[in-house]
């Protein structure tokens, strides 16, 4: 093939990408999140080092609120990624030799993407491959180091309470909350949803209390 007759190929595979990156995120946080997307996802197609860009998170799931967009990057080499993203926009990189240990050992973001992830881009189906080799045999996050996360956000939730910036501790009750709710659900066998169902999930368990404190700390955001 020639360099001339590769161009209308690669611009082709381009708006699909565009297209499936529409068709999965429900809500967009701010116009430019989906122009700065569309460029990132058109150099992520040229870059030998980035394998699959999966969406993550609310802005993909039905029925719920968001405010931001969530992805994920696979690369060979996650040191090698230059790109930056706007605010409204948080991606996280992993290294593809270490997606299969990061979720055997529980890790919830990962996991959360094989269970619910839309792919937005998957050279030679790599993230493919990930899926299907996990998606029956799934583990449940780890709840240990969930708890772990909540006790470390309720104590900057405390240096914020005595530094008297409300906004910042609202945010990391919410945090707190989240974190707390992600264990209770894993220790019920429960795969967590996106932060806005989680109130939903744990009214199913009976555990109304957190239920409420959450839902009542997110609308405080």
């Amino acid at each position: 093939m020639t360099p001339a007759a590769g161009k209308p190929a690669l611009a082709q595979r381009h708006l699909q990408m565009v297209q499936n990156a529409r068709d999965a995120i429900r809500r967009w946080p701010t116009l430019g999140a989906g122009s700065w997307l569309a460029a990132f996802l058109e150099r992520a197609q040229r870059d030998p080092n980035i394998v699959a860009v999966i969406a993550i998170g609310s802005a993909i799931r039905p029925g719920v609120d968001s405010d931001d967009l969530d992805l994920i990057v696979l690369c060979h080499d996650t040191k090698l990624l230059r790109d930056k993203a706007p605010i409204e926009v948080d991606m996280r990189s992993k290294n593809l030799v270490r997606v299969d240990r990061e979720i055997e050992c529980g890790g919830d973001l990962l996991i959360w993407a094989v269970r619910f992830g839309e792919p937005l881009l998957d050279k030679n189906h790599a993230w493919t491959a990930v899926v299907r080799r996990w998606n029956h045999r799934l583990p449940l996050p780890d709840p240990v180091a969930a708890l772990e996360r909540a006790k470390a956000a309720k104590r900057r939730m405390e240096r914020m309470l005595d530094a008297g910036d409300e906004d910042a501790v609202n945010e990391f009750n919410v945090v707190y909350l989240t974190h707390r709710a992600r264990a209770r659900l894993a220790t019920a066998g429960v795969h967590p949803a996106s932060r806005p169902e989680l109130p939903g999930q744990l009214r199913e368990l009976g555990d109304i209390d957190l239920a409420a404190s959450l839902e009542a700390a997110l609308a405080k955001r």
